[in-house]
């Protein structure tokens, strides 16, 4: 480069920057305020009965055609403590062990078909304003027109779940660990803060206690019991 060159790009750095004179611009724009949003809330109707088997059914019909949401929720309030963590364990297991009629293999290709976004857990849901209930719950996404195969297969999994070959649980117990092992390291602040919430809230103290640092020091000592 020359010297004129340079010159000419030392000057043009040193150089007072000239910005643009946007406030009339901003001025013109309109700030979006609640009044102003469009009022599209749309009220359901709520199916809720109860049948002779003291089964509760809540069905709520959406704005949506040919594919719904199941939720099955058990009630495990009557546990005691020192099974809070087996309940966990035999959710997390249910999906990575086969089955009397399938393989590991066939229900990973069964679940991507009937079960899309899957989710198996023990958690406490709030119950009133300071109280709380735990379930066991098994939630997934389906065609309408394969809702009976859905329900046939979480009745498989469920109830066929085999649970006889204990290296097989063991391995899948090691994959569990492994998870906590990076997971709780990574989340320490959300377990922290959940941890203080639980000082005021039983739900909180509940969920915190059967997933969280408890549950792997449990995995650690599960296999020995």
């Amino acid at each position: 480069m020359t010297d004129e060159e340079i010159a000419e790009i030392v000057a043009y750095s040193n150089a007072d920057y000239e910005y643009e004179d946007t406030s009339k611009m901003v001025a013109s724009l309109q700030a979006v305020t609640v009044e102003s949003l469009p009022e599209e809330a749309v009220l359901y109707d709520v199916h809720d009965e109860t049948a002779d088997d003291g089964v509760r059914h809540i069905d709520v019909a959406g704005n949506t055609e040919g594919i719904g949401t199941v939720k099955l929720l058990f009630d495990i309030s009557g546990l005691e403590q020192e099974d809070i963590h087996w309940i966990n364990l035999y959710a997390n297991l249910l999906t990575m062990l086969e089955t009397e009629s399938h393989s590991e293999s066939e229900l990973a290709m069964l679940g991507r078909r009937y079960l899309h976004n899957a989710a198996i857990s023990a958690d406490a849901y709030q119950d009133g304003k300071d109280g709380y209930h735990p379930w066991f719950e098994i939630s997934w996404t389906v065609l309408d027109d394969d809702l009976d195969e859905s329900y046939d297969l979480v009745r498989e999994l469920l109830f066929e779940t085999r649970f006889d070959d204990p290296d097989k649980i063991l391995e899948m117990i090691g994959t569990i660990q492994a998870y906590y092992r990076y997971d709780i390291p990574d989340n320490i602040e959300s377990i922290m803060k959940e941890r203080a919430f639980g000082r005021d809230s039983q739900r909180m103290r509940y969920n915190a206690y059967a997933e969280g640092p408890e549950y792997y020091d449990f995995l650690l000592t599960a296999p020995d019991d």
